[in-house]
């Protein structure tokens, strides 16, 4: 897990911080299976929250944004007839 998430900073779909946060996200969660260490419930939500954010980061937000730009070329082009 950790060269894959080291392998989305190289294609860019992640920053260094955002992978820096990931292996953070990682080691709580190594430790927990490994480690029979449990999450604290707040813990537990904030590192779900993390997870939520990297979903809407990495495929909703380009995916409305993509949307977005295809509305505007469409409006830009009726406009220019």
């Amino acid at each position: 897990l950790q060269t894959k998430i080291d392998g989305l900073v190289g294609l860019g779909v992640l920053t260094k911080e955002g992978a820096e946060i990931l292996h953070q996200t990682r080691l709580y969660g190594n430790d927990s299976a490994h480690e029979a260490n449990p999450i604290s419930e707040r813990n537990l939500g904030l590192l779900m929250d993390i997870a939520e954010n990297l979903l809407v980061n990495v495929y909703i937000l380009p995916k409305r944004s993509a949307t977005l730009r295809e509305e505007k070329a469409m409006r830009d082009a009726k406009a220019k007839k």
